[in-house]
């Protein structure tokens, strides 16, 4: 038994042409999107957290995000001057209070590898560092 073809007329090849056209612009789609995606999702997040660093309020979240960082009475933004009545911080063996803080500085210097302070103020600096818990050993020689 033989089987049949019918024959292709040009309306069906032009189907599947348009059919694999659709396909590969998909395929195109998805790709740009990806790229666009990749791409401008660090933009928005770096302009979302300058612009959040910009505000009392976002300011405050961020410090919120330390670890190991108490802030009472913060105000202002981090991307310009900044206070607080105490900043305790406490990690890796250190600790560190600050009471009357007041900083005031460039972020723009930040470009350049540079940190830029305007104005830093305390009026009282306590830092303890805690001894190591390693013991060194003469080296002999």
């Amino acid at each position: 038994m033989t089987e049949q073809r019918k024959p292709v007329g040009p309306d069906q090849e032009g189907q599947d042409t348009n059919t694999q056209d659709k396909a590969r612009r998909s395929g195109w789609f998805w790709l740009l999107v990806a790229l666009a995606v990749l791409i401008l999702l660090p933009v928005v997040l770096m302009v979302a957290i300058l612009l959040a660093l910009r505000s009392e309020a976002g300011t405050a979240w961020v410090i919120d995000q330390l670890p190991g960082l108490e802030v009472t009475d913060g105000r202002g933004s981090l991307l310009g001057q900044w206070q607080a009545s105490e900043v305790v911080w406490q990690g890796f063996g250190v600790n560190v209070e600050v009471e009357s803080a007041l900083i005031d500085w460039s972020p723009s210097c930040l470009l350049q590898a540079q940190i830029c302070l305007d104005t830093l103020r305390a009026q009282r600096l306590d830092v303890q560092v805690q001894p190591s818990s390693k013991t060194e050993e003469p080296t002999k020689e």
